[in-house]
């Protein structure tokens, strides 16, 4: 957090709570999360010892940012607004992959959405733009660029307690491919959440962003 510039001060004032120059702290990042349902009733308890026979359950591996810009330069403005960071693009070279979560167990889904993290941490990272994917629902190309990953399994139970084991691979670029080119970033001083619906012919992708003291949702769906 930086602190807006106190400019023009001959005297204490009783701004907030105390007596005292005026201090005003803001958030220069962008923090982020990914939140996870499935669309529908697969399995009456994924957790029971024995399952019907056609029922399915849906496991989370692995969630992951990658070619995330990592490095830039921040200038700091007089009134808390005009403040910018440079080399904001995540097509920079100085990029990184971030795991957000990694299980071999896995975590089970529900249709009740809930954020995923290892160890329920929290993700902060730098303010950017991002680069469209040349085909938004091919994995290959969404590689090349700024992309969230998840990794995760259908199990298809065949009799009470076997079944079969599909894995799952998704990749999509953090580009809104609905939106005008550009519009979609990280802005600094955001609150993202990537709500993310699983189902078995598709996933929605429904990204949240609150400043904290408002909130703008997008729907996109992601096949």
């Amino acid at each position: 957090m930086v602190a807006d510039i106190a400019a023009d001060r001959t005297e204490n004032k009783l701004t907030y709570e105390t007596s005292g120059v005026p201090t005003l702290f803001r958030h220069k990042l962008t923090k982020v999360a990914v939140a996870l349902k499935i669309n529908d009733e697969y399995v009456k308890d994924a957790n029971a010892s024995t399952h019907s026979i056609g029922d399915k359950v849906f496991t989370v591996k692995s969630i992951s940012f990658n070619n995330i810009a990592k490095e830039g330069t921040y200038t700091q403005g007089y009134d808390g607004k005009t403040d910018s960071w440079t080399s904001e693009s995540a097509s920079s070279t100085a990029s990184e992959s971030i795991s957000v979560f990694s299980s071999q167990a896995g975590k089970t889904l529900t249709t009740t959405e809930t954020k995923i993290s290892d160890d329920g941490a929290q993700y902060i990272f730098l303010p950017q733009s991002f680069v469209s994917s040349t085909n938004a629902s091919d994995n290959a190309a969404n590689e090349r660029v700024a992309n969230l990953k998840i990794v995760y399994t259908i199990d298809t139970y065949y009799t009470d307690s076997q079944y079969s084991t599909e894995e799952v691979t998704i990749v999509r670029s953090l580009e809104n491919p609905t939106a005008a080119a550009g519009s979609q970033k990280w802005e600094k001083n955001k609150d993202i959440v990537y709500k993310i619906t699983i189902g078995l012919d598709e996933i929605l992708w429904d990204p949240a962003v609150e400043n904290w003291d408002s909130q703008e949702e997008i729907d996109i769906p992601l096949y």
